[in-house]
């Protein structure tokens, strides 16, 4: 189940039948996408970061369905994996 969304590449979820010491509230980062950070230097960038997480987060919201495919850990032993809305991926 969605949460949130900090930015647009890295997404809060409860993961169902896990228990909850490793499944609730887990911090995912979406394979291949690289967006500007909210905590970037200049403006411009934090501005694209808003709009880019507002993005996500309203095709999150509205999603009948989110799975959660190809799940490893990335070189900085973050959980990576493709999200997948409603058949699509994110």
């Amino acid at each position: 189940m969605y949460v949130c969304n900090y930015d647009a590449d890295t997404i809060t979820f409860d993961i169902h039948d896990v228990h909850p010491l490793i499944g609730k509230n887990i911090s995912v980062r979406v394979r291949h996408v690289d967006t500007p950070e909210i905590r970037g230097h200049l403006p411009c960038e934090k501005d694209a970061a808003r709009t880019a997480k507002r993005l996500i987060e309203n095709q999150l919201k509205q999603a009948k369905r989110i799975d959660l495919k190809d799940v490893a850990k990335d070189k900085y032993f973050r959980i990576l994996a493709d999200v997948i809305v409603d058949g699509r991926n994110l």
